[in-house]
């Protein structure tokens, strides 16, 4: 004992464990994990381990006994079949899954959320379109039992969303708009299972075992089972096995006296987590708890003596400074008044919501006053979030700058040079401006699905073309899904990660829902200049835009403006019906010249023709997402274009684009891009290539 406390004295011992398992970790991140399955596959059996359900989909993740899962997609045919899958299926049945097996889709957009990449970490390669499930077995581990009761039991109160985020880190229940908005305010982290919880919950069990006189050693023995039985409830989530394996290890510490340096139990905490999973570098929750612990522990000392709100405000702003660089790779976005808002919500989720979850537990006549707290905080983060002043918009650049901003904190650790802060602000400042001194010049079709969205970027000016939006049908109210926002989700992220802070001029073709079905939602997170419509009748959604947003107007046939190095001219005019009344766009870059279509019909491109002498373009945006309604001879041959863009989405029903057009663009030796194959296509017009994602 005398020897190992020797050796745990010793710094050098942790520094070495952390380098090799750092070591291990590059070594086993880059072996190439091949998965058992394949797309010509049709069936899987396994344990499942989540159940997930939203409107008529059923998703389920299963896993095989070596280890590997598959996520299973099920519609469900009535509101019976819904009731009686739901109330059958639980956790840690073993199951037979039949169907079509497909590779998850990757990132549609740049530098947005790449759904295959994150499944492939998490040891899932392959999804499934779900034909037929089968329960094998009933005979569930306790471990699961305990998991569905509880879950089941959460479930009777009204807080139940709420119950579920908290202590358990499942967000699915709480509305899309509302996690967003606390995104947007920089407090979502108090939302995700952290070691806050943890450190709460092993409290309260020493406390209440030390009331009972169970001796220390029991009591941390205890108390360690019960976090270990609370990570498994969590379903293993990085920043909850990091409080997990911290408090053992601290236990451990001060049960034998060791007197290890708590900065030394956090390395060999971060040694075990990535020995574990290589993976969890990947994972935000990681990232932010590991990073955020870490300079809370060697702040300790200036926090030590303050008061109360003294630390708050320090713990926040360092919290904030340290986790910023993560917000700005991933989010392209950071609040400054979040260092405030902190300030209110973290006592409040910590001291009022969090503790309360567990009271409604044991007296669940407290459901209704938590329920009350929890409509506060909503209100006031959604209220907040409209708050736009204090949001800074930065790019995204390479990773190594990122990085920098970590050297920076080190050098203010160890040095607290003023020469470091002024080259600190320097490289704000600079990462601020990139864009402002490598100019972007760009046109980006957006793959938004079966719509529209053409993204024109020009010496730091910004123009949209419509903003696709996803076509709802008549569906019954167990039938609907909680809206997924195609441009919350990604659009507006990826024109803030271009550098892009407004946009001069927002234009809507015409009233179809594919082309402005999300233009309120674009308009109510980002901001927007002037938004132009079509000189015609208009419909009820752009009755809504108008009435909504004041500097919205017409654009007229013939009507010419500019977005940096881009001119544009409006072509046609009101024809009678939406689609052959959308506007018409002709641009022109340099030598470059562009033809934007909209969803305008052969009616209208005779129109066109008949009207003016079009030249020559290199691109044409095709019109109605390559209908055999658009895109004539005549007009094909009249501008010859080199490139033609066609935006379309993924087993669309309208079977677009159709295989007429694709066979007068290969006629004529048109090369195309088409969003389906290619998703997002960039024009970078400073290199004069196309990229693709």
């Amino acid at each position: 004992m005398i020897r190992l406390r020797k050796i745990l004295l010793c710094n050098l011992f942790f520094y070495v464990v952390l380098i090799l398992s750092v070591f291990v970790c590059v070594i086993r991140l880059n072996i190439d994990v091949k998965s058992s399955y394949s797309s010509r596959c049709r069936g899987f059996v396994g344990i499942v381990t989540d159940i997930k359900s939203d409107g008529d989909e059923l998703v389920l993740k299963v896993r095989d006994k070596h280890g590997e899962s598959i996520r299973g997609y099920y519609y469900f045919d009535s509101l019976a079949s819904k009731k009686s899958v739901l109330s059958t299926l639980k956790l840690g049945m073993k199951v037979a899954v039949s169907g079509e097996f497909f590779r998850p889709s990757e990132s549609r957009v740049p530098n947005t959320f790449n759904y295959r990449k994150y499944l492939e970490r998490n040891n899932i390669f392959f999804c499934v379109s779900i034909e037929n499930i089968k329960v094998l077995s009933n005979d569930i581990n306790l471990f699961y039992k305990i998991k569905n009761w509880i879950i089941d039991y959460f479930d009777s109160f009204k807080s139940s969303r709420y119950l579920k985020i908290l202590i358990l880190g499942i967000s699915s229940d709480v509305d899309h708009g509302v996690l967003i908005s606390y995104r947007e305010i920089g407090v979502s982290h108090l939302f995700a299972i952290s070691g806050t919880q943890v450190t709460v919950v092993v409290e309260v069990l020493l406390r209440f075992l030390q009331l009972v006189k169970v001796s220390e050693k029991k009591r941390y023995l205890f108390a360690s089972i019960f976090s270990l039985f609370y990570l498994f409830l969590t379903g293993g989530q990085a920043a909850i096995l990091r409080a997990v394996i911290f408090f053992i290890l601290n236990s451990i510490n001060k049960i034998y006296y060791f007197y290890v340096k708590q900065v030394n139990i956090f390395y060999l905490t971060l040694a075990i987590t990535i020995l574990i999973n290589p993976n969890y570098i990947f994972d935000l929750g990681f990232q932010y708890s590991y990073l955020i612990s870490f300079v809370l522990i060697l702040m300790s000392k200036r926090l030590d003596g303050c008061n109360y709100f003294v630390g708050l405000i320090k713990t926040s702003l360092y919290s904030f400074l340290v986790s910023a660089p993560i917000t700005l790779y991933n989010f392209y976005q950071v609040n400054l008044l979040s260092i405030i808002y902190n300030l209110f919500f973290v006592p409040y989720v910590s001291y009022i919501l969090f503790p309360l979850s567990f009271l409604v537990l044991i007296f669940p006549f407290f459901d209704n006053l938590l329920v009350f707290f929890i409509n506060i905080m909503e209100y006031v983060s959604l209220l907040i979030a409209d708050v736009n002043i204090f949001k800074i918009i930065f790019p995204k650049i390479n990773l190594i700058f990122y990085i920098i901003y970590f050297l920076f904190f080190a050098s203010f650790y160890l040095f607290r040079s003023k020469i470091s802060y002024f080259l600190f602000l320097l490289f704000i400042l600079f990462h601020y401006n990139y864009y402002n001194f490598f100019k972007l010049n760009l046109v980006s079709m957006i793959d938004v699905g079966q719509g529209d969205s053409t993204l024109i970027l020009s010496d730091g000016d910004a123009m949209l073309i419509d903003t696709g939006g996803k076509t709802s049908y008549s569906k019954y109210s167990w039938q609907k899904k909680e809206e997924n926002s195609i441009v919350l989700n990604s659009t507006i992220l990826y024109i803030k990660s271009l550098g892009i802070r407004k946009l001069l001029k927002l234009v809507l073709t015409h009233g179809d829902y594919d082309h402005l079905g999300e233009a309120w939602v674009l308009l109510s997170n980002f901001e927007v200049d002037e938004v132009l419509i079509n000189d015609g009748n208009i419909n009820n959604l752009e009755k809504e835009i108008t009435s909504k947003f004041d500097n919205t107007r017409k654009l007229k046939q013939n009507e010419c403006f500019s977005i940096g190095g881009f001119s544009f001219c409006s072509l046609n005019h009101d024809m009678g019906d939406e689609n052959s009344s959308s506007i018409v766009l002709l641009g022109k870059y340099k030598d470059f010249k562009f033809l934007f279509m909209g969803d305008a019909s052969i009616k209208s491109e005779m129109e066109i023709l008949n009207t003016y002498e079009l030249p020559t373009v290199d691109v044409i945006k095709i019109g109605h997402h390559g209908s055999r309604t658009s895109t004539s001879d005549l007009l094909l041959n009249e501008v010859n274009p080199k490139v033609a863009l066609i935006s379309a989405g993924r087993n669309n029903k309208f079977s677009h684009p159709h295989s007429e057009v694709i066979k007068k663009l290969n006629k004529y030796g048109i090369l195309y891009f088409n969003t389906i194959d290619d998703g997002t296509v960039t024009l970078d017009l400073n290199n004069m290539v196309f990229k693709t994602n």
